[in-house]
Order: structure tokens, then sequence, then C-alpha cells
């Protein structure tokens, strides 16, 4: 279906017919625990999250850079704290965003 309606042209740039919005939500076991903290003793169910935290997520990343995919993670700083490798050394995903002004997000995320 063409976004701008039957007979006119397309509004997509270069004959792109959709985008999407690739976002991780990527709790790893935090949201498990703070749900209900006697996770903690329940190590197959944590091992399950961990996993996921070890291999899964270095699976999409390995993914999304194969295929060109930018794709926004959402992720509590513990997770960050607790698997770094998941983090890599990128700037935008280091700063604060929400502390930069518009201007200088689209000017830091245009560079991506």
């Amino acid at each position: 279906m063409n976004a701008a309606g039957e007979g006119s042209e397309s509004r997509w740039p270069a004959g792109i017919g959709c985008m999407a919005a690739v976002t991780v939500n990527f709790d790893a076991e935090t949201l498990l625990l703070s749900e209900d903290p006697t996770f903690r003793d329940r190590q197959k169910s944590l091992s399950i999250m961990r996993y996921g935290a070890h291999r899964g997520a270095q699976r999409l990343l390995e993914i999304f850079a194969e295929k060109d995919v930018l794709a926004t993670w959402f992720l509590p700083g513990r997770v960050a704290e607790t698997y770094p490798g998941v983090v890599r050394e990128d700037p935008m995903v280091l700063e604060k965003l929400d502390a930069l002004s518009l201007r200088t997000r689209l000017r830091e995320i245009g560079k991506k």
C-alpha cells in the first residue's frame, strides 16, 4: 500500500516501502529479582536469564552489525555494570542522551 495514497508518489525516499524501529529491552535477571528477591535461590531460572545476557545479547549485536541494523537498547544501569561486555565502547551507548539538547542528539545520531 502506498503511504501517500492511491495514484500518488511514495513519501518514502529512494523507493523504500516501509521502515521499522528495532528496540531491545535488556533486563537480564534484574526484572525477576526486583519482582521476587527469592529468585536468587533459583539457580536454574537465573541461569536461563544469564545465558541470554552472556550469549543471546552478543548474538543480537553480531546479527545487527552483519545486517547493518541500527537498534536502540534499553537497559538498567545494574545490567551495564554486571555485563559490561554487552555495552560496547560506543559514545552513543555511554552518553546520557536525556542530558543533551535536541540539536546535539540529532547530530550525534546522524553520525551513526
